[in-house]
This record gives C-alpha cells, structure tokens and sequence, in this order.
C-alpha cells in the first residue's frame, strides 16, 4: 500500500511546490505594479488559475507570502549573479573588479520606478515586523556569505592571503558599497558612469591590507 501511496504523495509534492513558484511569480508580479497593500490575494491566486484557498494553503496568508518573496529573493531589485564572470585564481582585486562591473551593468538598466517603489515599501514593511526583518536580514547574510566565500583565500592588493575574517568584513563593506552605488545611479543616472563601480570596489579592496587579521602572510 505504501509504494502504492508513494507516487501519488511525489505528485502532491511536485504539484504544490510548482503552486508555491507560481504564486511567489505571480505576487512578485502584482506587488510591484500595485503594492504590497493594494494587491488582493484573490488577483494573485486568480493570476495562476488558484484560488487563494490555496494561498492560505500554501503560506498561511498575505504576510506569509511576503515573507516567501523575501527568503526566494523576489523583493529585491537587483542582486546579481556572478559566478559567470569568475575563475580560478584571481586576486580579490580582480575578482571586487568584475563582480562591480555586473553589478554597474545591471545598475545601468533602468528598472520601473514601481519596482523600486515596491522595494521602498517592502523595506519599510520589515522595518516594523520583526519577522520579516529577520527574514530580510537572512536574505543579505546568504548574499554576503556567498561573497565571503569567494574573497577568502584570495591574494591580496600586497601580495598576502585574504584570511576568513577579512573576507567577511570585505563582504559585507562590498555589498554596502555597491548597494549605496546603485541606489545613487537611479537618483542619477548620470552616476552610471564606466568603471565607476569598478574603481570604487578596488580602491576598498586596497583598506584589507591595513585591517587587522584580515591577511596573512602566505
């Protein structure tokens, strides 16, 4: 009986979490043309051919459901990816050079005003639930821990080993950076300037060697 029930429970499995994709799409789609507020859990359900039985189902609710957007990184704007303009070997100059530039090339494109508007609302949102600004928290330390992975052990502008530590504090110093960056060339485009990204990732790449415990002798 058991292997008899277990097809049926792989397909309930598969089809709920092809709803569960659907519906974040679908949310993320309706909550930046319309906001978190003004967007019906009916319209997204209905967005999908569901009904928001399923939502509640699904998630639990309206809430839940932006916290899931916010652990699938569907709130944020633009993160991006970058194991494509990596390889073996590169010095935490190069590596901080090509990592801003993906990130200046994606900066450059000029994203809806409703998108970043729905990002300002979700921020704020978090801002006064503590549960999702946790989940929000969670979201940027995956980022930053992916960044600290790739730094560490990289060579540093001096010629020293970038330690665990150093990568972590460099990470984290990245990612604000290009975060402030980003946000300033969509208050002024004029800022999206070539290799502006790219000059200020290795101008902070140089401060690791002036950190303590940052580097090592190799």
């Amino acid at each position: 009986m058991a292997e008899t029930n277990e097809p049926k429970q792989t397909r309930r499995a598969e089809k709920k979490a092809g709803n569960r994709a659907a519906l974040i799409a679908a949310a993320r789609d309706l909550m930046i043309r319309d906001g978190y507020r003004e967007t019906l859990l009916d319209s997204v359900a209905a967005q999908v051919g569901l009904t928001k039985g399923a939502i509640y189902s699904i998630f639990g609710g309206k809430r839940q459901l932006l916290r899931a957007l916010i652990e699938e990184g569907a709130a944020e704007l633009a993160w991006p990816s970058i194991a494509h303009v990596l390889e073996d070997g590169l010095s935490l100059q190069e590596q901080a050079r090509r990592i801003a530039d993906e990130w200046g090339r994606l900066s450059g494109m000029r994203v809806p005003m409703w998108a970043h508007s729905f990002a300002l609302e979700v921020s704020s949102i978090t801002l006064r639930d503590p549960e999702l600004f946790d989940a929000q928290a969670a979201r940027m330390r995956e980022h930053v821990d992916e960044l600290a992975a790739i730094f560490s052990g990289a060579t540093s502008p001096a010629g020293h080993v970038v330690t665990d530590g150093g990568a972590e504090a460099f990470a984290s110093a990245f990612a604000a950076l290009m975060q402030g960056l980003s946000q300033r060339v969509f208050n002024d485009p004029s800022e999206s300037a070539p290799n502006k990204f790219a000059d200020a990732a290795v101008a902070l790449a140089h401060l690791v060697d002036a950190t303590p415990g940052a580097t090592r002798i190799p």
